[in-house]
Formats: C-alpha cells, structure tokens, sequence
C-alpha cells in the first residue's frame, strides 16, 4: 500500500484484495508455474491495487468517454463478470466492467504524465490527504 501510496481511506480495498489473492494463492503444483489455481483456470490477477487504469463511461460526442482512475479491487456480486472498483475523481468509488490499464507506452508520454500527476494531486485533496 505504501509503495503505491496509496490514501489510507482507501485500505479497506487492500484487505479486501489480500483476502482474494490469499484464498487464491499459488501452490507448489510444478504444472502451474508458481500460479494460483485460479488464475490458472481464469486469468484472476489482471490489474493490482491502486493501478492507474482507463475506465469508461457513456457519454454524448463529442464528450470523451475515456477517463483516469485507479483500481481498487474486484466488484464481486455486483452486476456482471468482471465488475470491479475504481476511484474516479470524484474520490468516490464507483464500479465498472470496461476499464483497461495505462500501458507503459502511454504513461511515458507527457500528456498521460500530466493526467496521472493531476490526478493524484485532485484525489489528494478531495480525500484530505495530508492536511491535519
């Protein structure tokens, strides 16, 4: 949680990842190369918590629907497969089912750069991250 600085608010959705990974922790099955049995069988570990991610939303054109957020967690029991959390910057965390990573290739670029450093400096005020 501290090496992706992480808000404190947001730590619930770190114990509630850790549980996940810990139930589907890897064994020392030889045949599944240090994976856990369900990421083996569905690809459960794509994104990690407090990722920087694209989600989406609906929106009328020309308005974008391609935004900046972080992931918080997987929406288990909530709409359909593959729902999870994302802090939006609102600071309030939503779910939704399209959301892609920001790839090492965008996040080089200044542009995606600048978002994600605006971002975090919005999120930190909105959250009241380091005010006393």
């Amino acid at each position: 949680m501290n090496a992706r600085n992480v808000p404190l608010c947001l730590w619930d959705f770190c114990s509630k990842w850790a549980c996940v990974i810990k139930a589907c922790t890897a064994s020392n099955l030889y045949a599944h190369e240090a994976r856990a049995p369900w990421e083996v069988v569905i690809g459960l570990v794509e994104f990690d918590l407090y990722e920087p991610i694209w989600y989406y939303d609906s929106g009328d054109f020309p308005e974008p629907k391609r935004f900046i957020g972080h992931w918080l967690g997987e929406a288990t029991h909530i709409g359909q497969a593959m729902c999870c959390y994302v802090l939006p910057l609102s600071g309030i965390p939503i779910i939704r089912s399209l959301v892609q990573p920001v790839l090492g290739a965008d996040k080089v670029t200044d542009k995606v750069k600048q978002k994600l450093q605006q971002f975090d400096v919005d999120i930190s005020e909105k959250l009241g991250i380091g005010k006393t």
